[in-house]
C-alpha cells in the first residue's frame, strides 16, 4: 500500500548514580514519510509526532499529518 521511511528518537536524562534512575524530561520524536502504491500511487503523506513528559505525568505534545 505504501513505501517510505520511518525515524524515531527517544531521549531521557538519567541520574549519575549506578542505577541510572530516569530524571527530568522524557522526549519522543517520531517521523514517517511515504509514497502511495497501487491504487494510492501519486499520493504522499508525512506524519510527525512530538511527545514529552516529566516524572510520572502523562505525555503530551503535538501531531502533524500532511497528505497530498
Amino acid at each position: 500500500m505504501r513505501k517510505g521511511r520511518v525515524r524515531s528518537r527517544f531521549t531521557q536524562d538519567l541520574a549519575g548514580d549506578d542505577v541510572l534512575i530516569p530524571v527530568g524530561l522524557h522526549v519522543l520524536g517520531y517521523w514517517q514519510n511515504g509514497l502511495g502504491k497501487g491504487a494510492f500511487e501519486g499520493h504522499t503523506f508525512s506524519l510527525y509526532v512530538h511527545l514529552s513528559s516529566k516524572g510520572n505525568v502523562r505525555p503530551s505534545g503535538q501531531i502533524a499529518i500532511q497528505t497530498d
